[in-house]
């Protein structure tokens, strides 16, 4: 009871201010948001996947590389048609050149820092955190990118919230007891159903200019992808050995825990967006 108490104050809080953000606040506020949660999530990320004696040098490097990728993202929101860019690339040769040179010249002078195969969690972490969550920077750029972000935001947590209502409630038959014990293939409808009543309350309201049979399809889609980050993140917990990401949010666990299905939806609602329904982008309208 307490930890209900918990989300539905922290959500009373944080949604409204959320919205207001995203309908009338100024451009670099949001990129501020989207870069203190992407250091947020990543950092939460990297307490999991490296060791706690680990150089810290490293997860700064890390951090960094991820600041400039969204910042990159940004640039390219200003003048380019898709978010793969030349300077994404270079930022994930420069991270996996630096951290290789560093972890040989760690060897030669007898310091205790990772091996090559130990950069590899940082260097998926990179792709699985900024890259994805640069997506989000992109939607934000597009023809009314407040609502486009608006709407994926709270279709994600719909089909969240939908998902563990059902599963709590009902679910019976394990949907990948491997990754996460209690997810189940009840509550993986109930997410669709989720996304699917999102859309058909906020579609005219969001996104006028879309055909509803279009949002509809892409929303069943993005059900699957939501769900299958969340059980990507799972694999991580289950790693480390942890039930939450981390503690920052009351209630609700680490930021990552609340972006996980996110990171995947977001590209596919920009891709939707932009190579199907021909929306171009727009200096942070």
């Amino acid at each position: 009871m307490k930890n209900l108490f918990q989300r539905v104050a922290v959500a009373l809080v944080l949604v409204p201010l959320l919205v207001l953000l995203l309908l009338k606040g100024a451009p670099w506020a949001m990129l501020v948001l989207v870069l203190s949660v992407m250091l947020l999530a990543y950092s939460e990320y990297l307490s999991m996947m490296l060791p706690r004696k680990g150089p810290r040098v490293l997860s700064w490097i890390a951090r960094i590389s991820g600041i400039f990728l969204i910042l990159d993202f940004y640039l390219s929101a200003q003048g380019a048609a898709s978010g793969i860019s030349p300077g994404d690339l270079l930022a994930l040769l420069f991270l996996a050149i630096l951290m290789i040179s560093i972890s040989r010249r760690s060897r030669q002078e007898s310091e205790q820092l990772p091996d090559i195969p130990a950069l590899l969690p940082v260097l998926a972490g990179l792709v699985y955190i900024p890259y994805l969550l640069g997506y989000v920077v992109l939607l934000r750029s597009l023809p009314g990118g407040g609502r486009l972000v608006l709407f994926i935001l709270g279709f994600t947590w719909a089909v969240d919230i939908f998902a563990y209502a059902v599963g709590k409630t009902i679910g019976k038959v394990k949907l990948a007891p491997a990754l996460s014990p209690s997810k189940t293939k009840e509550g993986a409808v109930g997410g669709l159903a989720g996304g699917v009543v999102w859309t058909l309350l906020f579609h005219q309201m969001l996104l006028p200019g879309v055909a509803l049979g279009d949002l509809l399809a892409i929303s069943v889609l993005m059900s699957g992808t939501g769900q299958v980050g969340d059980l990507c993140e799972s694999a991580f917990k289950r790693y480390a050995g942890v039930k939450d990401s981390g503690h920052l949010i009351p209630g609700h666990g680490g930021f990552l825990d609340k972006i996980d299905s996110l990171l995947f939806n977001a590209p596919v609602f920009y891709l939707f967006l932009v190579y199907w329904e021909g929306f171009s982008l727009k200096i942070w309208t």
